[in-house]
């Protein structure tokens, strides 16, 4: 990476115009294993963020898929156009690498803080397979980032700022704070949900304000690919 190059990136990293791009291939990864491990089966295997998000839509009718597919493209119109002056410049590759490989990097970090100071790290529902397991991870990286920090902390912060007057300081601080909780509490919903403790939401939402400062400081990029790397970490160690 070049001086140019990496000058680049430790700007561009911080958007979620190179951080929306860089996740793509999880998405793509998460669709298909999906479709694989739930064709013909009548439970469907789903991360909690995405579960939510489809209950959501569901709440439509008949249209819930057509206000899903025009959600999911008004946002993404609205990311191009709030950052339509990087569009027109060629996609530079090395921030896209340098995303995907800095996620590396702060999920070793997350997972020896996680396993010096807590004894809960993740918990996987029992007696699910390795492939599943990995769908998992994928689907936590993509949608948990996308719901509790692109959504909810840069909602809340929005308005704090706009709307309250509010600081930037203290709305982000406030916002890490309220997306943390509700991050650490969808662990605990549904059927395949932890048996609730304090110690256990406590030590997620820990995790969760490691990760919500990740997004607020590196992006939702960086902090997509730092969450699954460390559930995959969780698993394979």
């Amino acid at each position: 990476m070049h001086c140019n190059d990496f000058n680049d990136y430790l700007t561009a990293s911080r958007t979620h115009y190179y951080g929306i791009l860089s996740v793509t291939p999880l998405l793509l990864i998460y669709t298909l294993i999906g479709i694989w491990i739930n064709w013909g089966s009548a439970f469907e295997l789903r991360n909690g963020a995405d579960v939510l998000i489809q209950r959501f839509f569901s709440r439509f009718g008949e249209w819930g898929e057509v206000v899903h597919i025009l959600s999911l493209d008004g946002l993404i119109l609205t990311v191009v156009f709030y950052y339509r002056k990087l569009f027109a410049h060629p996609l530079n590759q090395s921030v896209l690498t340098g995303i995907i490989l800095e996620g590396v990097c702060w999920s070793f970090g997350l997972y020896f803080l996680m396993h010096y100071t807590s004894e809960y790290l993740l918990s996987f529902p029992v007696g699910i397979s390795i492939v599943e397991q990995i769908y998992l991870s994928v689907g936590a990286g993509v949608y948990e980032e996308f719901l509790f920090r692109f959504l909810l902390l840069s909602a809340c912060k929005l308005i704090l700022v706009k709307l309250m007057g509010v600081s930037k300081f203290s709305a982000n601080s406030i916002a890490l704070v309220l997306s943390s909780l509700a991050f650490s509490g969808i662990h605990y919903v549904g059927e395949l949900g932890d048996p609730f403790t304090y110690n256990s939401f406590i030590s997620r939402a820990c995790a969760g304000a490691v990760l919500g400062l990740v997004f607020i400081f590196r992006g939702f990029g960086v902090a997509a690919y730092t969450h699954f790397y460390y559930d995959i970490l969780v698993t394979a160690l």
